[in-house]
């Protein structure tokens, strides 16, 4: 009997035992039924990400985003342009350029070969031929300091009378510094992009002369001085302009948001800094707007408010929408509209002057109005949507350059010039002021000016800063 209690508890101990670990099976169970919903559900949230990563994303190529957005992500070709036949290297008929011997060497340094031959005769100097010529051009490990003194005399008359020389305007101060190196300065702070401080240490490496960052300072508000009368005429310049190309970019002033704005032409450059992205900013600058002007821009709403006499919407802004949502969807109303654009730029390329304006700009218009009507696949997209309704508004504005013969069919110029900005903004992070913000914009303008007119940028700064700023000219 007692082994038949004995076994009966152990059955009823394996009973609950056994109820115990059904239980923990059924949790374990139902946790892992769980997770594997759980890692279904982030599989496909990867897989979703992953494809709008390599498919659907919005980059430099196929929208308006400036390509400093993505630093860390690999870049393909962006290019908008249709791939060449042409092979890379230089193309036939192409006039290359080398460094060539000059004729007036500064110095002349001969190798002649032993005064005595192995076999005991004595070799003349004066009998020997020149073999050949190479020819080294370099410049001194440190430029020799030129240093000008200035002496003003005077001189009494026999009457009493005193007479006194006449000092040149520029020199003010007991000791200061030259044009030519002030120039040198304010080019490579404004056209080679080089911060401050490694100014200072550039200039003492190749002058020896020691130069702290508040006197550069001093001398790029000087220039800033000297030349704002330059920078007016490039105001007064641009708005009496027959074609004008305007954009916008963003930079950090002060620690906070500002932008740069510029106004070009194929000769001239005008720059300003701003807080605002507002249409404030162009009344400012341009009061009037450009009533007897082309104005070439992107979409945005401030440039298109802008009073002009036309306007010509930027095509490569256009192509990069039209591009997304080409990626987007796989309906072809993105692609005819895009083939309408090549044939028109392929037209405008191989145009002479004379035949302007273009017969076809009312068929390519006509081709265009007829896609745009066309809002069968605006469900797909929102931003077919938006984009036909823009170019629908503005249809006026898309095919100007087929009208007239100077007028581009983007704003790539604008482009190049505000690059500058972005590339200073890169090397310096930001600009501490908004006053040293316009004095960069001021310069800028000036330096891409002159560069627009094919005249030296250290030279030309030089000879301005050695003028009275009132008769600072660009001749």
């Amino acid at each position: 009997m007692r082994t038949i209690d004995r076994l009966e508890r152990e059955n009823q101990a394996l009973k609950k035992q056994v109820e115990t670990l059904l239980k923990e099976l059924d949790r374990v169970m139902s946790r892992v039924q769980a997770l594997s919903q759980e890692n279904t559900m982030l599989h496909e949230k990867v897989k979703d990400l992953e494809d709008k990563l390599s498919h659907n994303h919005k980059n430099s190529s196929n929208s308006s985003f400036p390509p400093s957005r993505y630093l860390h992500t690999v870049k393909k070709n962006q290019s908008l342009r249709n791939k060449s036949t042409r092979k890379p290297r230089g193309q036939p008929k192409h006039k290359g350029s080398t460094l060539q011997q000059s004729d007036f060497p500064t110095s002349i340094e001969s190798y002649y070969p032993p005064s005595t031959c192995q076999c005991g005769n004595t070799l003349n100097q004066e009998d020997a031929s020149l073999l050949c010529k190479r020819q080294v051009f370099d410049i001194p490990p440190v430029l020799e300091q030129i240093c000008t003194e200035h002496r003003l005399y005077e001189n009494r008359c026999s009457c009493g009378q005193l007479h006194k020389g006449s000092m040149p305007s520029n020199i003010k101060a007991p000791v200061q510094y030259g044009s030519h190196l002030r120039s040198l300065i304010v080019s490579l702070y404004v056209e080679h992009y080089i911060p401050l401080n490694r100014i200072g240490s550039l200039v003492e490496e190749i002058t020896s002369f020691k130069i702290g960052d508040g006197t550069i300072t001093n001398i790029l508000n000087k220039a800033q001085e000297v030349m704002t009368p330059l920078y007016e005429s490039l105001r007064e310049s641009i708005s009496k302009s027959s074609v004008v190309g305007s954009d916008e970019t963003g930079c950090k002033i002060n620690g906070g948001k500002g932008w740069m704005w510029v106004w070009q032409n194929h000769e001239v450059t005008f720059i300003t800094a701003n807080k605002s992205r507002g249409y404030k900013v162009v009344v400012e600058n341009f009061k009037k707007g450009f009533i007897n002007a082309t104005l070439v821009s992107d979409c945005y709403a401030s440039q298109l408010k802008t009073p002009a006499k036309h306007y010509q919407l930027c095509l490569a802004h256009l192509q990069r929408e039209l591009i997304y949502i080409k990626q987007q969807t796989n309906n072809s109303w993105a692609e005819d509209i895009l083939n309408i654009f090549y044939k028109a730029m392929k037209l405008k390329r191989e145009s002479a002057k004379n035949q302007y304006p273009l017969k076809d700009k009312s068929i390519f218009k006509e081709q265009l109005l007829l896609l745009l009507k066309n809002d069968v696949y605006d469900d797909q997209l929102d931003e077919i949507k938006t984009l036909r309704s823009r170019l629908i508004k503005r249809i006026d504005s898309v095919f100007t350059f087929l009208e007239y013969y100077e007028v581009p069919f983007d704003n790539n110029a604008s482009e190049r010039s505000i690059r500058n900005i972005k590339i200073k903004q890169k090397v310096s992070a930001d600009y501490r002021t908004e006053e040293g913000a316009q004095r960069y914009a001021m310069l800028r303008s000036i330096v891409d000016t002159l560069k627009k007119q094919g005249k030296s940028v250290v030279r030309m700064i030089a000879h301005w800063l050695s003028q009275n700023h009132l008769k600072v000219s660009w001749q």
